[in-house]
């Protein structure tokens, strides 16, 4: 048997902020009211739930492709050991949070990230 350590990757967790976990729960369900309200629910009294769900499916996952691309970019080049650029990407990265810092600061809300 071999004794080297097990090398595969392992995910790390980030700490979550439980007020922001509540945040985007009250966010959901005030666009689910709101569809409530204004899409007719005669043939089906769940589109609404279905509309909400899939709108907040989408806004955080087109967010996530746009906003954090440039980390991504520069962890995936990180990880092919191509440093320089990887350094660009995060600086790149760093402008952006840098120029508009509200993006982060409500991240519950732009990235509906319920990370702290």
């Amino acid at each position: 048997m071999s004794t080297r350590a097990n090398t595969t990757q392992r995910r790390t967790v980030g700490s979550y902020s439980r007020s922001f976990i509540i945040l985007q729960i009250v966010v959901v369900s005030a666009l689910v009211a709101v569809l409530y309200l204004v899409v007719p629910t005669d043939s089906s009294p769940y589109l609404p739930l279905l509309i909400g769900a899939g709108a907040y499916l989408v806004w955080s996952r087109l967010a996530t492709l746009t906003l954090l691309r440039p980390h991504r970019t520069g962890v995936q080049m990180l990880r092919a050991g191509a440093y320089a650029p990887a350094i660009q990407q995060f600086e790149a990265s760093l402008r952006l949070f840098s120029r508009f810092p509200w993006l982060d600061t409500y991240r519950w809300l732009t990235l509906l990230s319920p990370s702290a």
